[in-house]
């Protein structure tokens, strides 16, 4: 308490799913397409592996098996960073008001983005 790093142990325990609708309600400015692929991703990547998981039992080891699960399942690299974006800023939020002192996303190692080869077409001669 003194050094500021407390959390109250009763807050900490809060689980992800009961977090999230109060971390997304304070979310503005987001067009309606914006918030139903946010839905779409809580609900299909997101929810099925944190949402029974306290807040503060969540840990980077955690997250980074998450992300290789889902790359198992051979999502796209750009679906997994985005799903981890989401889960990253609901942790923010956490961090922010002080249910969790740190997000377990610290560390995480992503999928490479795939790019593919460009190619131009040349002015006949």
């Amino acid at each position: 308490m003194i050094v500021g790093t407390y959390v109250d142990s009763a807050v900490d325990k809060i689980r992800f799913d009961e977090w999230l609708p109060q971390a997304e309600a304070a979310r503005i400015n987001r067009r309606p397409s914006t918030k139903a692929r946010d839905e779409s991703y809580y609900r299909n990547l997101i929810v099925p592996t944190f949402g029974t998981m306290p807040l503060g039992s969540i840990q980077p080891i955690h997250v980074q098996r998450w992300i290789a699960e889902l790359a198992e399942q051979e999502y796209a690299p750009a679906t997994i960073r985005k799903a981890y974006q989401l889960l990253c800023r609901t942790f923010d939020a956490a961090v922010q008001s002080g249910v969790i002192l740190r997000t377990p996303c610290r560390g995480v190692q992503l999928p490479a983005n795939e790019t593919a080869e460009m190619r131009f077409l040349s002015p006949p001669r």
